[in-house]
């Protein structure tokens, strides 16, 4: 098992130790999944932590991982899908909040007749999808029935936010920076191969009460995402990170009124949204919405 020679992401040469001054304040979050037993699914259970998680076809699921290589073993987060280990998509987390730094161990299980030479990729990306660079993890490529941890890997963003980053397992000899990746460079379907991650940390910099009006799903920038978001937290019950920001109009209160107003200016020229707006800030009017978990 080989260590990554690089802990930084591709292309970016500001370290989040080296942050410009009047940085928002920046708060530590770690998840060990110890709360949850095994076999348990996982989506939004941390979502008042600031993540979300997704993993191909279905939920990923709470597995136990040995540490190191020793007999110690420790919750861990495993993708799934239609059968044992074959899922059609990467194991992701979403971000609520601002994230600069995430830290997390990379693991795998796969079942195969041969060795596979595999390779993780993790990518993290930004509010607009946009990629920000990618880490390589490589671990053993024999079939395993357990689940081996690898070595921490850290992505430090520096004056960058990083709101999603996927693990995806593929194989070395055809990944040549690019995505998204040929559908060549996945291993056989019959292979059962998962992704699998522990102990993950992030540092959290949302400056609670901060906001842009009507930025109602916290992506940094207004679209025709965030009516819809404030319409399905009207009449489905979706969750919204601020309702200070999706109080479009700053009236006070959350209604239908906050989505027509976002949607006449985006498209029929209509006024622009009260302060805070377009840039982040604090309410300046008071009402009973709040903003507890900035964005």
């Amino acid at each position: 098992m080989r260590t990554p020679s690089s802990h930084r992401l591709r292309d970016l040469a500001l370290l989040f130790a080296c942050a410009l001054p009047g940085a928002a304040r920046s708060a530590s979050v770690t998840l060990d999944f110890e709360d949850l037993a095994v076999g348990a699914s996982v989506t939004d259970q941390y979502l008042d932590r600031g993540v979300r998680f997704e993993g191909g076809g279905s939920a990923p699921r709470i597995v136990q991982a040995p540490q190191n290589e020793t007999q110690a073993k420790a919750h861990a987060l495993e993708a799934q899908g239609p059968s044992p280990g074959v899922h059609e998509g990467p194991l992701q987390l979403h971000f609520t909040n601002n994230v600069r730094s995430v830290r997390m161990f990379c693991g795998y299980r796969f079942s195969y007749v041969e060795d596979l030479d595999l390779v993780a990729i993790l990518t993290a990306y930004d509010a607009a999808g946009e990629s920000l660079g990618y880490q390589l993890v490589e671990l053993a490529s024999k079939p395993v029935s357990q689940v081996p941890m690898g070595p921490m890997i850290t992505f430090d963003a520096g004056s960058y936010v990083i709101r999603r980053v996927e693990v995806l397992w593929a194989m070395r000899d055809c990944f040549g920076g690019t995505f998204p990746l040929p559908r060549v460079c996945f291993p056989p379907v019959d292979a059962e191969l998962s992704e699998v991650i522990g102990l993950v940390s992030f540092q959290d910099d949302s400056v609670p009460g901060q906001f842009i009006r009507g930025d109602a799903d916290g992506s940094g920038e207004l679209t025709i995402v965030d009516p819809i978001r404030t319409l399905s937290y009207l009449f489905l019950g979706a969750d919204v990170p601020c309702l200070d920001a999706a109080d479009a109009n700053d009236s006070g209160e959350l209604d239908l009124s906050d989505a027509t107003y976002t949607l006449g200016f985006l498209f029929l020229g209509g006024r622009s949204p009260p302060s805070p707006f377009p840039g982040k800030g604090s309410d300046p009017t008071s009402d009973g919405l709040g903003c507890s978990s900035g964005v």
